[in-house]
């Protein structure tokens, strides 16, 4: 799927579990959206590495959906938010991430959630860039605006 799928479902994730974290709104979401396109850190032309430059190089050493599309990544970011207490911030980007994981499952090309483990392929219908991703865009920005909408009142 295209960052800006993933950026919207991952604000649709945050939307849904704030209620049931005690993390500050003003850390949690933007992890959150933070987290959800983190893992095409191993894609070159990716927006997580267009923001962030330095991050280009880990596309030279990582297949794409490779490892960083694995639930590994998930587990490190609990790991660090029980080992080190960052204010939630540590769940919020794994929620984040794991709402990508997800996401990317329900694309053609799939995702190995066990990578190089071992193999639990998760794949789909929804080709990404493609006229159904649009529609699941355009569905989730809506839910985003219903459920915020909905929050505020």
């Amino acid at each position: 799927m295209l960052a800006r799928t993933h950026a919207a479902i991952g604000f649709l994730t945050a939307l849904f579990l704030f209620p049931f974290f005690r993390i500050k709104w003003f850390l949690f979401f933007p992890a959150v959206v933070f987290g959800s396109i983190l893992p095409d850190i191993d894609h070159e032309g990716s927006k997580v590495n267009q923001l962030l430059p330095l991050t280009k190089y880990f596309s030279k050493l990582f297949k794409h959906r490779g490892f960083f599309h694995s639930i590994f990544p998930v587990l490190f970011f609990v790991f660090l938010e029980l080992s080190f207490k960052l204010d939630g911030i540590g769940i919020a980007l794994a929620l984040g991430y794991l709402s990508h994981l997800l996401s990317d499952g329900l694309t053609p090309t799939g995702v190995n959630l066990l990578h190089p483990a071992a193999k639990l392929r998760i794949e789909g219908f929804i080709p990404t860039g493609g006229i159904v991703e649009a529609a699941v865009f355009v569905f989730v920005i809506v839910a985003d605006i219903v459920k915020l909408f909905l929050l505020v009142l």
